[in-house]
C-alpha cells in the first residue's frame, strides 16, 4: 500500500479505474512535459466541490507520470484545517517526513537526521544550508560555532530569506537529478509559509519543478491571487457525465441491473464518492 496514499481505488475490494476524467488528467500530464522540455517551473490548480474525483484525478495523475520515461519524485504536502499558525509549515512537515525525522525524537538524534540527509542531497559546499533546512522542518541546530544560524535567529527577514535560499539550494539540486513534483492536497486548508514558499519555487529560473494542488472552490475566493504571477493552470472538476458513472458502477458490479444502475446514477448526481457509497450499500 502507498503510505502516500496515491495507490488506486478500491470499491468491495475490487480495483476501481478513473473514468470521465481523461481530458483533464492529459492537460495535468502536459504541464508536466512542458516542463521537461523547457525546464521552467510550473502549476496546476484543480478544483472542485468535495467527494467530485480531485483525489482520484490526483492519484491517476501521479502513478502515470512515475511510469513515464522521465519520471518525478513526489512530496506529498496535506492541507489541514487545525493547522496552528504557530507550528511548522505544512511543507516542512512534508520535507521532514521524508528526511525520516520523528515527533518526540531525541533534539540531537533530530539534528543527525537532517544533517545525514543533507549530506546524503547536497554537494559539501551546501552542506553549510542544513541548518536553515532545520529551522524549515522544525528540527533547530545549535548555533554557538554558526554566526549565520545566530544572526538570522536574531532577524526575521533574514531568516525567512535563508530558508528559501536553502529550499531553492535543495529542490534546485533535486531537479538536476530527478524531475520534482509537490503534490498539494487541501489547498483551501494550506498555511500561508507552504504557499508563499511554493510560489517562491515557481519563480525560480531552469528548475524543473511543478506543483499540483488540489482544493475545493472556496481556495480560490480566499487566495484570488493564488500564484498569479507564475505559470499557472487553472481547472475545475465539475459533475461525472453519466456514461462514466454507469462505467464506473460495471466495473464493480458487472451483473448490475440497468434500472438499477440508471437509479444510482440519477441519486449520485455525478459525484463519484456519492456513487461509491451507493454501490457499497448494495
Amino acid at each position: 500500500e502507498d503510505p502516500r496514499d496515491l495507490g488506486p481505488r478500491r470499491v468491495l475490494g475490487r480495483i476501481t479505474p478513473t473514468v470521465g476524467r481523461e481530458k483533464e488528467i492529459a492537460e495535468l500530464q502536459t504541464l508536466y512535459h512542458q516542463m521537461l522540455r523547457d525546464s521552467y517551473p510550473r502549476a496546476a490548480l484543480v478544483t472542485g466541490p468535495a467527494g467530485v474525483g480531485k483525489s482520484r484525478v490526483r492519484s491517476e495523475l501521479i502513478q502515470r507520470l512515475e511510469v513515464a520515461p522521465a519520471p518525478p519524485e513526489v512530496l506529498v504536502v496535506r492541507g489541514s484545517a487545525d493547522h496552528s499558525s504557530g507550528s511548522i509549515s505544512l511543507f516542512g512537515k512534508a520535507l521532514r517526513t521524508r528526511m525520516g525525522v520523528q515527533d518526540g525524537a531525541d533534539a540531537a538524534q533530530q539534528v543527525e537526521l537532517v544533517k545525514h540527509h543533507v549530506r546524503e542531497r547536497l554537494p559539501r559546499s551546501l552542506h553549510f544550508l542544513g541548518a536553515f533546512l532545520g529551522e524549515l522542518v522544525g528540527v533547530p541546530f545549535p548555533d554557538h560555532s554558526d554566526e549565520p544560524l545566530r544572526a538570522a535567529r536574531a532577524n526575521d527577514q533574514l531568516m525567512q530569506s535563508r530558508i528559501r535560499m536553502a529550499l531553492e539550494a535543495y529542490v534546485r539540486t533535486q531537479a538536476g537529478r530527478i524531475p520534482q513534483v509537490v503534490v498539494l492536497e487541501d489547498a483551501h486548508d494550506a498555511d500561508d509559509t507552504t504557499i508563499e514558499l511554493i510560489e517562491w519555487l515557481l519563480h525560480c529560473p531552469d528548475i524543473r519543478f511543478v506543483c499540483y494542488a488540489f482544493g475545493q472552490p472556496d481556495v480560490i475566493a480566499m487566495r484570488p491571487k493564488l500564484w498569479s504571477r507564475a505559470s499557472l493552470l487553472r481547472m475545475s472538476l465539475g459533475p461525472l457525465p453519466p456514461s462514466a458513472a454507469e462505467r464506473m458502477i460495471l466495473n464493480v458490479l458487472p451483473e448490475c441491473h440497468a434500472d438499477k444502475r440508471r437509479e444510482m446514477v440519477k441519486r449520485a448526481a455525478g459525484n463519484p464518492f456519492v456513487l461509491e457509497e451507493l454501490v457499497r450499500c448494495l
